[in-house]
């Protein structure tokens, strides 16, 4: 079956031929070969039970990308729920805070409907997944983990979103007469799109907690 050898090289091509490596594609291969031996022993020709195997097999890229350690399989719907209900409950301390500036502000009853729109933001998205998470608790896929450098890009971004609102509140406040421009109120948008680097974070490490339950 030096097809089947061939074969198992081939989906391996260009992976680092590590120990462990080597130790999966001969499990893959000696799987393969097996599951052909029953089925030409059932009178199939040997070509017909190759592919048919190699059929069975499945997504093969997942299987590579998993064996290799570029995937890991994980419960999705856990994370993104835990990732969700981490930014519901920044969201219910945000909110709070920014209805308390409103109202403060002399917004009055006001500060209650626009502090309700803004959470629902927070709520909408955690009720969707929290639905998901209690329908498939233990529903699982492939996922590439990012790596710690990643969460530079959200925070990259949050932190140059934050220094134009305090820049564009500093001008209002200092270069354009009257009162109505006199608040300082970048905080809200920088508190706001916090949310951003804090969920992908919690994705981040419920990823790798996940990842890690599987060694």
């Amino acid at each position: 079956m030096d097809t089947v050898s061939y074969y198992v090289k081939g989906l391996f091509r260009g992976v680092e031929d590590t120990d462990e490596v080597k130790d999966q594609k001969a499990e893959l291969e000696s799987h393969i070969k097996d599951h052909m031996s029953d089925l030409t022993a059932a009178g199939l020709p040997e070509q017909e039970a190759f592919e048919k195997t190699i059929a069975g097999l499945g997504d093969l890229d997942e299987l590579i990308d998993t064996i290799t350690g570029r995937k890991v399989r994980v419960r999705t719907y856990r994370v993104y729920f835990l990732e969700m209900l981490a930014g519901f409950l920044y969201g219910i301390a945000y909110i709070c805070s920014v209805g308390t500036y409103l109202y403060r502000s002399g917004t009055g009853i006001g500060a209650l409907y626009i502090s309700l729109a803004g959470f629902s933001g927070y709520v909408i998205p955690f009720i969707i997944f929290l639905v998901k998470y209690l329908r498939k608790p233990n529903h699982t896929a492939a996922v590439t983990v990012r790596k710690h450098a990643d969460i530079l890009v959200p925070v990259t971004g949050w932190l140059i979103t934050s220094a134009v609102c305090w820049i564009m509140n500093f001008l209002l406040i200092y270069t354009v007469p009257g009162h109505v421009y006199t608040t300082w109120w970048a905080w809200m948008p920088t508190a706001g799109v916090f949310t951003w680097p804090l969920m992908t974070f919690a994705e981040h490490m419920f990823f790798l907690s996940e990842a890690r339950r599987q060694e």
